[in-house]
C-alpha cells in the first residue's frame, strides 16, 4: 500500500500552484455561497454551512496579496481540518491533482525565487517539478497568528450559541 504522506495535492491561486500534504485535505467541493462576517480580517471570505458545521472560508488571493475577484462558480474550496478539530475552507481557483514526492527538486536559484513574494518565501518550501515552481505549505502555515486567533474566537463564539 503507498503511503499518503508521499502525496502533495495541488492547485492554483492566480497564477500561483500551491501544495499541501495530501493526508491533510478532507475535501474538495465547488464554491457555494458564502455569509459575510461584519468586521472580520480582509482574507476571511465569510462562512457557509457544510453538514450541519460552520465553516470559515480563507480567501488565499487576499492572503497573499494576489489581484482579488469576485467569489465564481468554477472556484472552489479545499476543506482542511484545523489542529483544534475544526474545518477550514481554503478559496482557490482550481485543483491540479496530486503530485508524487519523488518527482519533485528543491528550486533554489535566484530565478526561481525572484518571482515569490516576502509572503511565500517566509513560509513555505519552494519546490519545482517538471511544470515549474510549486509551493509546499502545512495547512496552518497558511495563516497568520491574528488569523488563527480570530478563527478560534469566532468558532468559540459559534459553538456557544
Amino acid at each position: 500500500m503507498y503511503l499518503k504522506n508521499n502525496q502533495y495535492f495541488t492547485f492554483t491561486v492566480e497564477d500561483q500552484r500551491l501544495a499541501l500534504k495530501v493526508e491533510e485535505v478532507e475535501k474538495v467541493i465547488h464554491a457555494v455561497y458564502v455569509t459575510p462576517i461584519p468586521d472580520s480580517p480582509v482574507e476571511i471570505e465569510g462562512v457557509f454551512e457544510y453538514h450541519q458545521l460552520l465553516v470559515p472560508v480563507l480567501n488565499l488571493r487576499k492572503r497573499f496579496g494576489a489581484t482579488a475577484k469576485p467569489l465564481e462558480v468554477q472556484d472552489v474550496f479545499i476543506l482542511v481540518k484545523q489542529r483544534d478539530g475544526t474545518l477550514l475552507a481554503l478559496l482557490a481557483d482550481t485543483v491540479e491533482g496530486v503530485l508524487e514526492k519523488k518527482g519533485l527538486t528543491k528550486a533554489d536559484t535566484e530565478a526561481d525565487l525572484a518571482a515569490l513574494s516576502e509572503v511565500h518565501l517566509e513560509r513555505a518550501k519552494v519546490m519545482r517539478d517538471d511544470s515549474g515552481i510549486l509551493l509546499l505549505y502545512r495547512a496552518e502555515q497558511l495563516l497568520t497568528e491574528r488569523l488563527q486567533h480570530y478563527l478560534e474566537g469566532l468558532m468559540e463564539k459559534y459553538s456557544e450559541s
